[in-house]
């Protein structure tokens, strides 16, 4: 899917203005908008390093809230891709610090799917089921575990 972040010529990353708070007067770091956010918005260049500074910090500020792990997958997979073996070690990390937030676990068993471990995101996928409150995404998380459980037979 298209990624809210966006690449400028100098390596910043187009960030909403209004997702940006400043944490201990000096570090900057993105609210639970995270980059882009709602349409209709201002926005403006962060330096990619400082983006990827703002997440980590971010995490270390709130490690029970799934938006920075999301954020700092995203920015592993699409802009530091030399990192990307960092992807799977922060869903975990973040599902551990969360509890499963179901929203994290969604993105983490989309991640093993498209990573094409589909016995791992069927064990994440189980879990969501679990975790998650509404219904019809329960229902479609159901259907999407029968699909996998069919490709790993």
């Amino acid at each position: 899917g298209a990624n809210a972040m966006q690449q400028n010529r100098e390596g910043a990353i187009k960030v909403g203005q209004h997702s940006i708070e400043t944490a201990n007067d000096s570090s900057i770091y993105l609210n639970s908008y995270g980059p882009g956010g709602p349409e209709g918005k201002t926005y403006k260049y962060i330096p990619i390093a400082d983006v990827l500074l703002s997440f980590l910090k971010a995490k270390e500020i709130r490690k029970d809230f799934f938006l920075p792990y999301f954020h700092l997958t995203s920015l592993y997979r699409d802009f530091y891709k030399a990192e990307a073996n960092k992807v799977k070690g922060v869903f975990l990390e973040g599902l551990i610090n969360t509890n499963n937030d179901y929203e994290l676990l969604y993105h983490f068993y989309s991640y093993l799917i498209e990573q094409e471990d589909y016995s791992e995101a069927a064990q994440y996928l189980r879990v969501f089921i679990n975790k998650v409150p509404n219904t019809q995404n329960r229902e479609d998380a159901i259907k999407e575990l029968n699909r996998i459980e069919a490709l790993i037979k």
